[in-house]
Formats: structure tokens, sequence, C-alpha cells
């Protein structure tokens, strides 16, 4: 099983990445047999030569070379129709032949009986029937062809037997193909429905989020401003029962939300040439400026060639999610964390980039009402949703990238390793995308200024919100525009500079994500850099991720306290691009 398991995994890595599941694994099919019939042909090539039977022995060695340079030729291609007749007419031509001269032990009329096995693997249920048909007329017209003109060297009754048996196995076949097709679609409809119905769950959580917290907040807010001192003491208590009422609502969206588990596309639509290395140091340097006193983490990248082609947002995500999982599990102490990559060749095409984080024993690790357990087989998680390391969305992007994730506990030291596979872009020095660009360079110094001295462009469509936001800020900040989405938010830009962005994600016209990106974009070119907060509805697990992947500098949920917010702004102002929490 070990082997079978090996050579497809070697078969799967050398398919092409342009074609479908489907063709893929007709290709996968297609190889092995024709590897399959290389090994078995060369075999019985000995055989025949033992035997003094030279002319079955260079049949054999010729069918076993055409085989494998056929699989040399398209195993890597997306022309399975071409590779699978080369299989399937080698081996009828092969299997007719032993038939007619007995092979080399005498009992070559066996060898028909894999056939319709192969035509049908190969070619599929519809074609794969014809080959096989078409094989058996031609094994009945040579039985029939023997009445008249002996050449087989088996009676009349021994062709009955054979075209029945051989017709039984085709139709054993046919009947097994056919089953498997039908489950195969029930099982396909199966997991669209599901993920449909995830998606739509999904859809809802977030709807459902912004749509409790963009009133939350506003209470919030509002509470915030007013002065409890001056109402009357019966009005003191009311308003407390309010302020309380608010908070444990507060609680009870963001349990929702912790407890809701994450669909994420497996689909990668974003490929794009990137700078490997820019974009783990740039996600690095972020904890290493905003952690200062509760990370101690250095780190190690060996990394020859820099460019490659895949996800550079997924590789962000990984660190980020990854890394505060473990700051969480060390709330009063200060973390040591080592982060070491490496690439390494996997490949003709594709490269491993291997990223371990290695911190303190995580083995019966407690600390208030967490506990991590590493048991032998598997990673137990016990303890309030709040306070446990939650792996999910590593994991997934992980699989998602064909790689691996493995928790080691070694010599009083925890090693989490985690690869994923990306593809050699072999066109260094070519154009690359605006956006990969944005990944490689470093991003520009922020003039430090006083936030009673900014000028602040609020990006928000809610006509209430963006009353009180204002009515928040405008006593802390010299002044404050309004943009209703991220178009209008790009057209201020261009006209206007402003200190600082806050920036909401659910917008119509253009929404906050492509905003951002689109304002990255254009500081390329003016070699600035605008730091922008997310205020958003949206506190699914990932969201933050997407907000700091897509270019903005820190983020924060709705409800929130202004004076959270406030503290971001100023150390963002400072001239510091990552907050502090």
């Amino acid at each position: 099983m070990g082997v079978l398991q090996y050579i497809t995994s070697h078969l799967s890595e050398k398919v092409s990445k342009d074609i479908t599941l489907e063709q893929a694994n007709r290709m996968i099919t297609i190889s092995f047999s024709a590897l399959l019939s290389s090994v078995f042909y060369i075999g019985f090539d000995i055989i025949a030569l033992l035997n003094e039977n030279y002319l079955l022995a260079l049949i054999l060695a010729i069918s076993a070379t055409i085989a494998y340079l056929a699989y040399l030729r398209y195993s890597s291609s997306n022309n399975t129709v071409a590779f699978g007749n080369i299989v399937i007419l080698v081996n009828a031509g092969v299997f007719l032949y032993c038939l007619i001269t007995g092979g080399a032990l005498g009992t070559g009329f066996l060898w028909i009986f894999p056939f319709p096995i192969l035509a049908i693997s190969v070619k599929g249920l519809e074609k794969g029937s014809r080959f096989s048909a078409t094989f058996l007329i031609i094994l009945c017209t040579l039985f029939i062809l023997n009445y008249s003109w002996p050449f087989l060297s088996f009676d009349s009754s021994l062709s009955l037997r054979l075209a029945a048996v051989y017709l039984s196995i085709h139709t054993v076949m046919y009947a097994y193909d056919y089953l498997r097709g039908k489950n195969q679609v029930i099982m396909q409809k199966w997991v669209d429905e599901s993920r449909d119905a995830s998606k739509r769950k999904d859809d809802f959580l977030v709807k459902l989020s912004h749509q409790i917290r963009t009133p939350l907040s506003n209470i919030t807010l509002i509470s915030n401003l007013v002065d409890r001192k001056k109402l009357p003491a019966e009005m003191q208590d009311l308003f407390d029962t309010i302020s309380a009422s608010t908070n444990n609502l507060v609680n009870v969206v963001n349990n929702i939300v912790e407890i809701s588990s994450t669909e994420m596309e497996e689909e990668d639509p974003l490929q794009v040439s990137f700078n490997i290395k820019s974009t783990i140091e740039n996600t690095l340097k972020l904890f290493k400026n905003q952690h200062q006193e509760t990370l101690d983490m250095d780190s190690i990248l060996n990394i020859p060639h820099e460019h490659y082609i895949g996800n550079p947002v997924r590789i962000k995500q990984l660190i980020l999610n990854l890394i505060e999982n473990l700051i969480r599990i060390y709330p009063e102490k200060k973390l040591k964390l080592h982060f070491n990559a490496e690439m390494a060749p996997h490949s003709e095409d594709t490269s491993r980039l291997t990223m371990s984080f290695t911190c303190p024993p995580l083995t019966e690790h407690e600390t208030g009402r967490y506990r991590f357990v590493q048991g032998p087989n598997k990673t137990e998680q016990k303890g309030t949703p709040k306070n446990h390391i939650d792996f999910t969305i590593v994991k997934k992007l992980v699989s998602f990238s064909l790689g691996e994730f493995e928790i080691k506990t070694e010599s009083n030291l925890t090693s989490i390793v985690l690869s994923i596979l990306l593809k050699d872009d072999h066109k260094l020095g070519v154009k690359v995308s605006a956006y990969d660009t944005k990944t490689q360079e470093l991003i520009p110094p922020v003039e430090s200024r006083n936030i009673e001295d900014a000028n602040i462009l609020l990006v928000e469509d809610n006509s209430i919100n963006q009353k009180i936001v204002i009515l928040s800020l405008k006593n802390k900040v010299k002044n404050i525009e309004v943009a209703n989405n991220g178009k209008e938010a790009l057209d201020k830009f261009g006209s206007a500079k402003y200190d600082l962005i806050l920036m909401d994600i659910q917008m119509p016209v253009m929404n906050g994500i492509i905003a951002t990106k689109k304002i990255r974009e254009l500081e390329l070119s003016t070699n600035t850099h605008t730091p922008i907060i997310a205020i958003t509805a949206n506190a699914l697990s990932g969201d933050k991720e997407a907000c700091l992947a897509a270019g903005m500098n820190d983020y924060i949920s709705k409800p929130f306290q202004v004076e959270v917010l406030i503290q971001k702004m100023k150390n963002l102002l400072s001239g510091s691009l990552e907050s502090e929490n």
C-alpha cells in the first residue's frame, strides 16, 4: 500500500495544473497503466529470451519502449486522448499476438482478459466500452476463422468459453464503472449542496455580525459621549443598566463569532509573481514592532531564490494567524519565538517553502482557564473558545496549498512546522504586477505627527456612523473629511493629503479591501505611505488577516471603545507603521 501511494503521489505531481480534476485522474490512470505495461512486458521479455522465443521478445521490448516513451511524452501534458489511444493500441496488439502464438509460456489466451478492465479504466465508460467491444469482435472473428483455417492452439469449445469469460469481465467492469460514475455524480451533488449551505451560513453570519455590531457600536460610542455626572441619580442608574446590557450583548456577539466555523474557498484566484523573502520579512516586522513587550522573536531565512508564483496573501495570513495564536498563550510573560524559513526544490516546476516556529513547550502548558495537551497522535484542545489555540485556518490554508502541518515537542521546545508548495518563477526580471511590487518593497517611513494636527479621512457609507465617529473625534484631531464609499475615497485621496484613513470594509460601489489595494498601488509612484485603520463590523476568523494582507496597518472591529481607536491612531501617527493592540 505504501508503494502504491508513493507511485500515485509521484504521478500526481507530474500532471499538468491546467486540466480539470477528472482529466487529472484520467491522466494518472493512463500513466500508471503505461508504466505497469512496461514493467510487465520487460518481465515476460526476459522469459521469452530464456525460452528462445526471440520474435516475441522483440515485440515485447518494442511495446515496453513505446509505452514508456508515451509516458515520458504525455504524462505532464493535457493530451489524455492521444496518450490513452497509444496505451490501448499497444496492449491490444500484444494481447492478440500472444493469443495467436501462445505467448512465452503457452498460455497466451490469458492475456486477453485484462483488456476490458484496461480499456474502460483508460478511456472511460463510453469510449472504453467501444474499444472493449471492438476487441471482442476481433476475438470472435479469429475464433470463426479458426474453423476453416486452423491457426489457434485450442478448439471451438475453448473459444466459446474464452469469449464468454471475456464478455463476463466486460459486463462486470461496465456495471462497476457505471455505478461508480453514478455514485460520483451523487457525491458531487452532495458536496456542492454542502458547500452552498456552508457559504450561505457564512454569508448569514457576516451579515448578522454587521447588522448587530453597527448599532451596538453606535450605542457604545454615544454612551462614551454622555457625561454621566450631569445626569440625575435615578437616570444614572438607568444609564448604567443600558451600558451593562450593551456590554453583555457585545460578549454574546463575540461568542457567536468565536464558535462559528470558518469556511474558506479552496480555489486560489490570486497567483502572481512575488518576492517571498520581502513578504515574510514585512510580516515578521509587523509583530516585532507591534508586540515589543510581549514577543522576543529572531528569524533565519534560507531562501536562495526570492521570486516565486503563488498567493502572498495566504502566506501572510498563515504567519499572522499562527503567531497570534502563540502570543495568546502567554498573556503575562514574554514569548521567546524562533522563526525559520527555507525553500527547497520539490519538482521541476515547484518548490517547497517550509516555515518552523520554535517556542517553549506547549505540552500540558496551563495558563488560567486554558490548557493545551499534545497527545501522541493528535492535538487536544481544552478550555474556553476565547482562550484556546485554534489552528483551523492554518490547517486549511496548508491543505489548500498541498502542504503539511506538524506539531512536535522535543527537548523542552515545541516546533510547529508547516510547508506549502509554490511554483518557480522562471521569468525573473520581467514586469511584475503592481500588487507584487507592493509586497516586495519596504514601506517608506511615515512622517511623525501629533493627533491634534492630523487630517483624517473617514470612509463610511452609513450616515449615522459618520456622525458618531465625527462627534467622537472632532475634539481630538485637526480635521475630518468623509467619503461615502471606496471610489469616493480614491477621488479624495488623489486630490488631498491625509495623515490617516479610517476605512470601513462593507460599502457599496467599492469596498474597503479593494480601495486599500488601489491606494497602495497609487502610493508606489509617489513613494509615500498613509496609515489605514480598518473599522469594520465583520469579526469572523480571518478578517483581520485579510485586512492586514490588503495593505491596512491596523484593524478594529465594532463595537469598540473610542479610547482604543484613538490610541491606535496615535501609534500610527507617531511614525510606527504597526499599531499596538
